[in-house]
């Protein structure tokens, strides 16, 4: 017994190594992994094992992947020479020129000026026109989700695809193996027999002791026929409709039409060569009908451990927090910001913007749930408005700024979107999608309640120890 604690110690000395000079992670975590790893040897020791590390695949394990990434951002740069244009015919006007400019060099060199953009706000008007868009698909689907359920809605879905399958479309189908887990298990059987290629991004069987297990893909994408295609918040299943413990369920979504469709299908087959070895990049057929698409700027914007410099999502929400003049309206399920983000969010409150956020007043994890009203008291300090959504619960990840600034796809205001996960958004440059973004928020709000300073500080001991045990928590993943 006297050996094993030295033992311990010499070990978490070594992993701390990694851990200040390789780890992408908040400062908070890293001061917090160590004062484990130095007071705790044994348990820090396992801990660090089980769910710290991801430095060692963000340098060799997604290696293959962000080459990848980076040679289709050298072969398809965005055309600034566009842009340009924009601006001389007065269409585009400097600050937005700045912003796309801006996003570009950040890694988001993805731009295109060609798109029709429609907004979901409701899961089953939602979900009507994804299988409406399967049902007439005609030469192929591409679906990459975080969660699959294996219920009324995800059937659905299933079964409309195995059809097109049977019928000669190439379908592929991608899961987050933690998302999806048994539920898609027990389906991908049929869906391999009616000629579906499917896979998990990362096999549960594998990750126990693997740094990939905290990495995950937490994308919601569907592209049909490389000419429509759909992200956002919504998973797919019935959760993402309504249920019984949850109530009405608010999240956003958008269908794109157009070049940036081109984009999100580059952005599938770099996820699918990595996890399923196959590569589709010499056979990608782009769309020939953007012309008509319509005249909406779009920017997909992907985020994740393989991004080799900063992260394009961070800098998007940076830049949205900088470029609010007037509004900023603000939805996000989990709020644990980076401290850049607190930061931007506070400077844009204090220089006057009227900065308002949404998020849940449960959550479908206690520990998110407590996270949120510590950040939430952090922002309230600096003029920021938090309210709490009454109306069932609140999903959706959406930013709208000055209502012409608009960000709608699936990462959260949180550490773990920006640093851990996969993620991707649309940033949609449209007064006329900012007008119905704002005016969906101000309706928001009427099933919302304030969440006050003093709302806070008069909180149980109780509950404020809890909020303190989600804040350590929260640091470490």
């Amino acid at each position: 017994m006297g050996i094993i604690f030295p033992f311990f110690l010499v070990i978490n000395m070594i992993l701390l190594i990694p851990l200040f000079f390789w780890e992408k992670a908040d400062p908070r975590g890293t001061l917090l992994w160590m004062a484990v790893m130095i007071f705790v040897p044994p348990v820090g020791f396992g801990l660090y094992v089980i769910i710290g590390p991801t430095y060692y695949f963000r340098f060799r394990g997604f290696k293959m992947k962000a080459e990848l990434d980076e040679l289709i951002s050298s072969t398809h740069e965005s055309n600034m020479a566009v842009i340009e244009k924009r601006v001389r015919k007065g269409v585009t006007d400097e600050e937005e020129a700045r912003f796309i400019k801006t996003l570009g060099n950040a890694g988001a060199k993805s731009y295109s000026d060609n798109n029709d953009v429609k907004l979901y706000i409701d899961g089953q008007e939602k979900f009507r026109s994804l299988i409406q868009d399967i049902e007439n698909a005609e030469s192929s689907i591409h679906l990459e989700y975080y969660i699959v359920r294996n219920d009324r809605i995800g059937n659905k879905i299933m079964d409309a695809i195995e059809v097109k399958a049977a019928e000669g479309l190439k379908v592929r189908i991608l899961f987050d193996a933690f998302g999806s887990g048994r539920d898609m298990w027990k389906r991908m059987r049929s869906l391999r027999k009616s000629g579906v290629n499917v896979t998990f991004f990362h096999k549960l069987s594998r990750l126990f002791l693997n740094p990939k297990k905290n990495n995950r893909n937490h994308r919601k994408i569907a592209i049909i026929d490389d000419k429509i295609c759909y992200l956002g918040g919504f998973n797919i299943g019935d959760d993402y409709i309504s249920s019984e413990d949850k109530g009405y369920w608010r999240d956003t979504s958008v269908r794109i039409t157009g070049e940036a469709v081109n984009w999100v299908q580059l952005r599938f087959i770099t996820d699918w060569r990595y996890a399923f070895g196959e590569d589709l990049l010499s056979s990608l057929s782009y769309s020939n009908e953007v012309s008509e698409a319509g005249n909406t700027g779009v920017q997909i914007i992907s985020g994740g451990p393989d991004v080799l410099r900063e992260n394009p999502i961070e800098m998007q929400y940076l830049m949205m927090f900088s470029a609010a003049k007037e509004t900023l309206y603000l939805h996000t399920p989990f709020l644990a910001p980076t401290s850049g983000m607190i930061d931007g969010l506070r400077m844009a409150a204090l220089s006057g913007v009227d900065v308002r956020l949404i998020i849940p007043d449960r959550a479908n994890q206690p520990l998110v749930y407590w996270s949120n009203m510590h950040y939430a008291s952090v922002l309230m300090k600096s003029n920021v408005k938090v309210y709490l959504y009454r109306n069932g619960f609140m999903h959706s990840k959406a930013i709208v700024a000055d209502s012409k600034f608009c960000s709608v796809g699936s990462a959260n205001l949180d550490e773990r979107s920006m640093n851990l996960n996969f993620e991707t958004n649309a940033m949609i440059y449209s007064e006329e999608l900012g007008q119905t973004m704002t005016k969906e928020f101000l309706r928001d709000l009427e099933r919302c309640e304030e969440f006050s300073e003093d709302n806070y500080k008069t909180m149980s001991l109780r509950s404020k120890f809890k909020v303190g045990l989600a804040r350590l928590a929260t640091s470490l993943l």
